[in-house]
C-alpha cells in the first residue's frame, strides 16, 4: 500500500524537506505533497528513476536513494497571486498580494508601469514582470522575501502589451508592441539571467493578447493585430508553433487567461467601443462558453 507524505520544503534535508525522507522507507508509488509559502507540489516515488536530479522536477532522497526518485506528477499550483502595476488616473507601481480572500500591500516596483506582463517560475520561487509602458525594456524578479531584483533587459525592441507564460523552468514573452505589433517569442532562463530569441508567433504581430500554460504547453489567445481584434489561438511547445481552433466570438484584446487543471479559461476583453464579460473554457482543442463574469 502506498504512503502519502506531507512536507513544507522541497530540499534541505530537514524534518520538513522532501529529500530528508530515508530512501529505505520509500516504495514505488508513494506520493508526496509539498506545501511551500508560494506553491503546492505533487510527487510520485519511482523506484527506478530514469532522470537525473533536477530542481523541483526530480528529487532524490539524501540517504539511501539507490535508484529511487521523487518525480513531479502535477505542475506546481500557486498559493497566492500578486497584481503589479497598472493604471488608475496615473501609471501605478503598486504590488498587491491576493491570498484568497485577503489583500495585502507589498513592496512596490521601482517605477510605475502599465500594460506589462508577468509570470511565476516555480523552480525559482520567484515572479517575473516584463516591459510595459514606463519601462519597456525592464525585467524584474519578485521573491517570497518581498524584494525586487532587476534582471537582464528584454531583447530589443522594448515592448508593452505582451503576454508571458512559464513552461517548466523558463519564461516566454510573446508579442506586444514596440513601434510595430510584434511576433517575437523570447525565452528567459532565470538560472542564467539570459535571453534567447525563439521562433516567431504565426501570421501577424499582436499586442494586448493573453497567455497561459496548459499541460506543459504555452497558448496565446486573441490580441490586437494590424487589422483589429483577433480571435487566434496558437499553441507553443518550445520551439514549435501550431495554430489551433479560434476563440468563440467576439474577437477581443485586453483579455485575461489562466489555466485551471488541464483546461484554459479566457476572461473578458475589449474590441472597438465594447467591453466583454465572456468566460470561455479551452480544452485543447475545443472551446466551450461558460457563465459570464
Amino acid at each position: 500500500m502506498s504512503i502519502t507524505y506531507t512536507k513544507t520544503e522541497l530540499t534541505g534535508g530537514g524534518a520538513g524537506a522532501l529529500d530528508g525522507i530515508d530512501g529505505n522507507l520509500l516504495s514505488d508509488g508513494d506520493c508526496a505533497i509539498v506545501v511551500t509559502d508560494e506553491n503546492v507540489f505533487f510527487y510520485t516515488l519511482v523506484a527506478i528513476g530514469a532522470d537525473p536530479e533536477d530542481g523541483w522536477r526530480y528529487i532524490a532522497p539524501d540517504n539511501n536513494a539507490g535508484t529511487k526518485m521523487w518525480c513531479i506528477s502535477v505542475l506546481p499550483v500557486a498559493c497566492k497571486g500578486n497584481f503589479v502595476g497598472g493604471f488608475s488616473a496615473a501609471t501605478l507601481s503598486d504590488n498587491d498580494e491576493y491570498d484568497p480572500d485577503t489583500w495585502v500591500g507589498k513592496t512596490d516596483l521601482s517605477s510605475g508601469r502599465r500594460n506589462l506582463c508577468g509570470t511565476n517560475i516555480a523552480s525559482m520561487a520567484n515572479g517575473y514582470v516584463f516591459g510595459g509602458i514606463g519601462a519597456t525594456n525592464d525585467v524584474d524578479a519578485y521573491s517570497r522575501a518581498d524584494a525586487w531584483t532587476s534582471k537582464t533587459d528584454l531583447p530589443s525592441p522594448g515592448r508593452y502589451g505582451a503576454a508571458a507564460a512559464a513552461i517548466e523552468d523558463r519564461a516566454y514573452v510573446f508579442g506586444g508592441y514596440g513601434s510595430v505589433n510584434l511576433r517575437d517569442t523570447d525565452e528567459y532562463n532565470p538560472g542564467e539571467d539570459a535571453w534567447v530569441s525563439k521562433t516567431d508567433m504565426p501570421l501577424y504581430g499582436r499586442k494586448y493578447l493573453a497567455a497561459a500554460t496548459i499541460d506543459g504547453n504555452g497558448y496565446v489567445f486573441g490580441g490586437q493585430d494590424n487589422y483589429g481584434a483577433a480571435s487566434d489561438t496558437d499553441e507553443y511547445s518550445p520551439d514549435t508553433w501550431v495554430s489551433k481552433a479560434t476563440m468563440p466570438s467576439p474577437a477581443r484584446y485586453f483579455l485575461a487567461a489562466a489555466a485551471i487543471g488541464d483546461k484554459g479559461y479566457v476572461f473578458g476583453g475589449y474590441a472597438g467601443a465594447s467591453a466583454f464579460y465572456d468566460t470561455d473554457q479551452y480544452d485543447p482543442d475545443t472551446w466551450l462558453a461558460w457563465t459570464n463574469m
